[in-house]
């Protein structure tokens, strides 16, 4: 028996690189067509006329465009009329939980807590996997600018996100960003997607410029190259120190690499004789097995280092003047050793920059002169000091080992709040002057007496200072000079009584030529 005019067989299959897949129309709908049935005519009702259809395709597609994409898609049921008009072009798009679902899963405890029963997570997956395909049927953009997808997928969704992958970058996009984040990553690997290196062969007509992989596979040994990239972010991705340095060597434009928490490297090697890479960024803190870094790279001009301690080869980097390094866990049977004692002698003395993470408990006033005396072009000097204890005049020993420092930061760490005592009479250290330091900044500042003396101090004996802040607010140094600021912090501990007596005591100190700012 034929088929009746107006239907559509569940059966009907297409053929899609030899793998058989449903029909777009029965994966859009999900469901088998039926006949409509006729409206029944209602005694004494006016229909009003369906004006906005009639308007012209181009001014329907430019309102569809100004919706949310999760709106947007919904108006191709309003008719038919609606189902076939397009988005305007739009080069940024942009799709996760929110924009599909309108629910940010991420921020809501019933869809991150790690005993969420599985059948849940799933049906949320395939819902977002089916909802990211029919708005690309929908979307008409013949060139995008950004791409990016952000939901905790994995391999089973292998088919899916290679074809909006390569949707992507025949569309041209030159910002791709794919973060698949799992909830509960104790099988992480096992479930990754491997990147499809065969979408992105080397060629003139590359436009990928920029790329970041959250919980992916990456093998390189097939890899031709990114002709055309210059920053490349891998948090949370599979890949062995032979493809890490594979996928270097073919990246002759790369200038900007973050590495953070790619638990497979072990010896991570940064070299090539083309290499054009100016910052890296390396953090192994999160159960990592990396015991080496070689770096030769003679365009490499910032270096920062989180977790624990490993052996540095750093060879070849006229240019390095920007360098941070954060230990994590520095400890010894007979107490904490302080990150000053620990830093790579291979560091030249051209560095204009440091960035380090110190303990009071471990620091040591006549080493870290002795230390830093080597690096005879320090200008700028960054601490994250982690501590309980009141004395932190002890810091103003690092002036003596940098006489050309012209910029001081300070970042307190206090493991726990306790009750703000206010300061007495303040101690003064003999007088050792510095003609250089012009700016420093003392964050995370709770007015207790360590502090005020500290800030004294400087006052007292920067000759050529020009600006101090004091900031209450708790900061979080991202890399690359970019900073988390935590404004509700400065709220629960810098009352305006507490405010009021450190601005009493350090405007009896501060010198008329300085600029003293107490946010």
């Amino acid at each position: 028996m034929g088929k009746q005019k107006g239907s559509v067989s569940i059966n009907e299959v297409i053929e899609v690189n030899g793998e058989k897949r449903d029909s777009p129309s029965q994966t859009a709908l999900g469901v088998k067509h039926k006949r409509r049935r006729a409206v029944p005519k209602i005694a004494n009702v006016e229909f009003v006329q369906d004006r906005l259809s009639e308007l012209p395709d181009e001014i329907l597609s430019s309102i569809i465009s100004a919706m949310p994409l999760r709106e947007a898609a919904r108006t191709r049921i309003l008719s038919s009329r609606w189902r076939y008009l397009r988005r305007s072009f739009n080069p940024n798009l942009y799709l996760d939980s929110y924009s599909m679902h309108g629910h940010n899963y991420g921020c809501d405890e019933k869809y991150t807590d790690k005993l969420i029963e599985r059948g849940e997570r799933e049906k949320r997956r395939c819902s977002f996997v089916k909802s990211v395909n029919q708005f690309l049927q929908f979307h008409a953009a013949d060139t995008i600018k950004t791409f990016g997808v952000c939901f905790y997928l994995n391999k089973e969704d292998s088919n899916d996100l290679d074809q909006w992958i390569k949707y992507a970058i025949t569309a041209g996009a030159e910002k791709l960003q794919l973060d698949f984040t799992y909830i509960d990553d104790r099988h992480a690997d096992d479930k990754c997607y491997t990147f499809p290196f065969q979408f992105l062969h080397c060629s003139k007509e590359s436009s990928l410029k920029h790329l970041k992989l959250v919980f992916c596979i990456l093998r390189c040994h097939d890899f031709e190259g990114f002709s055309s990239l210059t920053t490349l972010n891998l948090k949370c991705v599979k890949i062995g120190d032979v493809d890490i340095v594979n996928l270097l060597s073919k990246c002759p434009h790369l200038e900007w690499l973050s590495v953070e928490s790619c638990k497979h490297l072990v010896n991570l090697k940064i070299v090539g004789p083309s290499l054009q890479l100016k910052y890296l960024k390396v953090d192994s803190s999160c159960r990592c097995k990396l015991m080496k870094i070689e770096i030769h790279a003679e365009h490499l001009r910032t270096f920062e280092y989180w977790g624990r301690e490993i052996t540095f080869s750093l060879r070849r980097i006229p240019r390095l003047v920007n360098v941070l390094i954060s230990f994590k866990g520095i400890a010894m049977t007979d107490g904490m050793i302080s990150p000053f004692s620990r830093l790579p002698s291979c560091l030249s003395p051209q560095i204009e920059s440091l960035a380090l993470t110190t303990y009071m408990e471990a620091f040591n006033p006549e080493i870290v002169p002795q230390t830093l005396s080597r690096l005879t072009n320090l200008k700028h000097l960054l601490l994250e000091v982690d501590t309980e204890n009141e004395d932190l005049l002890q810091l103003t020993s690092i002036l003596k080992g940098c006489p050309h420092l012209q910029k001081f930061q300070v970042h307190m760490i206090y493991l726990g709040f306790e009750e703000y005592k206010a300061p007495a009479k303040i101690r003064r250290r003999p007088i050792c002057p510095h003609n250089y330091l012009k700016e420093v900044e003392l964050s995370n500042f709770y007015g207790k007496k360590g502090e005020v003396e500290l800030a004294a101090c400087i006052l007292n004996n920067a000759m050529a200072l020009e600006s101090m802040i004091i900031d209450p607010r708790e900061k979080n140094y991202l890399g690359d000079g970019r900073w988390e600021i935590m404004e509700e912090s400065a709220s629960k501990i810098w009352f305006p009584k507490i405010r009021a007596r450190v601005v009493r005591l350090l405007n009896q100190e501060v010198p008329p030529s300085v600029k003293l700012v107490i946010l």
